[in-house]
């Protein structure tokens, strides 16, 4: 599937977080599914995130620590975003390994967004 590029400017979102409006519908451009998880870029810098819809627009949400961390934007700034959508591949991994395959797969995800390392579990630190 073709990523996405778009500007659009960063808009305030509840808890310090801010909120990207993606300006097409992922069911039409890429295929209907329940949520529409991506990975991309925001002004440059990593992103992944879940398309939302919030009052009449879709989008995703960008956290403090990214606003914090990434200093690339800032609120009111015009960004430029591409992204594309994640695969199934998590949701599989997640039901054929239950509860710990999801939790693995959060601190993967935490692991990808922070650059911490994670330690092995049942290794003794």
């Amino acid at each position: 599937m073709q990523p996405q590029r778009f500007t659009t400017t960063l808009a305030s979102g509840s808890r310090d977080r801010a909120f990207v409006a993606v300006p097409f519908d992922p069911d039409q451009v890429w295929r209907p599914k329940p949520q529409h998880h991506i990975a991309g870029t925001v002004n440059g810098m990593g992103i992944r995130a879940v398309i939302e819809v919030r009052g009449d627009q879709r989008g995703f949400t960008l956290g403090p620590a990214w606003l914090r961390d990434c200093r690339t934007a800032a609120i009111g700034d015009l960004v430029t975003v591409e992204i594309v959508p994640e695969g199934p591949q998590r949701v599989r991994i997640a039901r054929r390994g239950g509860g710990f395959a999801r939790e693995a797969s959060r601190l993967a995800d935490c692991t990808e967004r922070h650059g911490s390392r994670p330690v092995a579990l049942g290794s003794e630190s």
